[in-house]
C-alpha cells in the first residue's frame, strides 16, 4: 500500500523534483515552509525510502549524443523458459550497454522497453544490430526515434 503524505511533504517533494540540488534553506524560502521543518521532512523521507536518490537530468545534445530511441523488445520465452537467463538477467544485461538510460519490463504486446542515447545512427546500429538482435532471450526488436522530446 502507498505511503500517503501530508501537502507539506508533497511541496517539498515538488519542489526537489524540479531541481534536486535545492537546500533545505532554498527549499523553505521557495515554499514559506520553516527551513526546520523542510530539513527534518527530507530526512524522515529519506529514512521511509521515499526519496531514494538525488540524481541529474543531462542536455545529451551538449554531450554529443544526438540520437534519443525507445526500442520495444518481444522475448524469446523459449529461450527465457530454458532457465539459462530470465526477464531480469536479461534487463539487466541490455541496462549495462553504454547510452542505455533505463530498462523496463512490461505487459501488453511487448516485453521489454528500453530508453537509450546515442551519438549517431552508427552508435545506434551497433547498439540495436548487432548487441540487442544477437542476445539469445530477444525474438525481435522494433526502434522507435525521438524526434523531440518536452
Amino acid at each position: 500500500m502507498g505511503e500517503i503524505l501530508d501537502k507539506k511533504d508533497q511541496i517539498i517533494l515538488e519542489a526537489l523534483k524540479e531541481d534536486a540540488s535545492r537546500s533545505s534553506q532554498q527549499i523553505a524560502k521557495l515554499t514559506g515552509i520553516p527551513i526546520t521543518t523542510v530539513h527534518n521532512r527530507v530526512r524522515r523521507l529519506r529514512q521511509r525510502g521515499i526519496i531514494k536518490q538525488y540524481t541529474i537530468h543531462l542536455d545529451n545534445r551538449k554531450l554529443g549524443k544526438n540520437v534519443s530511441v525507445y526500442v520495444l523488445i518481444k522475448a524469446n520465452y523459449a529461450f527465457l523458459k530454458g532457465g539459462k537467463m530470465d526477464h531480469d538477467a536479461l534487463a539487466n544485461k541490455i541496462h549495462k550497454y553504454p547510452g542505455v538510460e533505463s530498462v523496463s519490463l512490461t505487459t501488453g504486446g511487448i516485453d521489454i522497453l528500453v530508453k537509450a542515447v546515442m551519438r549517431d545512427m552508427d552508435e545506434l546500429n551497433a547498439f540495436v544490430g548487432k548487441f540487442l538482435r544477437a542476445l539469445e532471450g530477444v525474438e525481435r526488436t522494433e526502434t522507435l526515434v525521438v524526434l523531440t522530446e518536452h
